[in-house]
């Protein structure tokens, strides 16, 4: 049952962070929206940048953890492979963005 919480945590992250590409989302805000510690958030996001390296953005803005999501180039979904396989595996939520032949 955990291991399906924190799969649900970290497809809310990758969602999060993927479709506001432009937008910087805070760690501690991540961490209130889902209720749990930083430290999980530093977790999930490690996961997601082991998956996609490249387009992976961490800073700092006044003493607060950020992380964004920018893609180097953009197809018609503005996904590359890496970007649609690792959002297969939130596969429920993200049925409305990616095509049914990928399924």
């Amino acid at each position: 049952m955990n291991q399906i919480v924190a799969l649900d945590k970290n497809c809310y992250v990758y969602t999060k962070i993927l479709f506001s590409e432009d937008k910087c989302h805070y760690q501690s805000e991540l961490s209130k929206q889902l209720n749990c510690s930083a430290q999980t958030i530093m977790r999930l996001a490690n996961e997601i940048e082991q998956s996609i390296p490249s387009c992976f953005l961490t800073g700092l803005d006044n003493g607060r953890r950020w992380y964004r999501l920018q893609a180097k180039h953009h197809n018609m979904l503005g996904l590359d492979y890496q970007e649609l396989n690792y959002l297969s595996l939130c596969q429920e939520p993200s049925k409305a963005f990616i095509p049914q032949e990928i399924f």
